[in-house]
């Protein structure tokens, strides 16, 4: 007798680079690989590759616009 067996995956990630993130977000990619090296944006290295998930750009994005409000 055969038993199958299901199996969840995580949906995959998109993941940019730093000089996508930095148009997205709208700041030189100094800056934003500056906040990569400070934690303050995750990101993974794939290979010698930096690679940033969308989702977390998105993030940034609305906190800083909800920072930017508050002035």
């Amino acid at each position: 007798m055969s038993t199958t067996k299901t199996v969840a995956f995580e949906p995959i990630q998109q993941m940019i680079t730093i000089r996508q993130a930095a148009q997205s977000l709208q700041l030189s990619e100094r800056t934003v690989a500056s906040m990569v090296a400070t934690g303050s944006l995750p990101s993974v290295k794939i290979g010698s590759a930096r690679r940033i998930a969308a989702d977390a750009i998105k993030l940034v994005a609305k906190i800083g616009s909800d920072t930017g409000r508050q002035a």
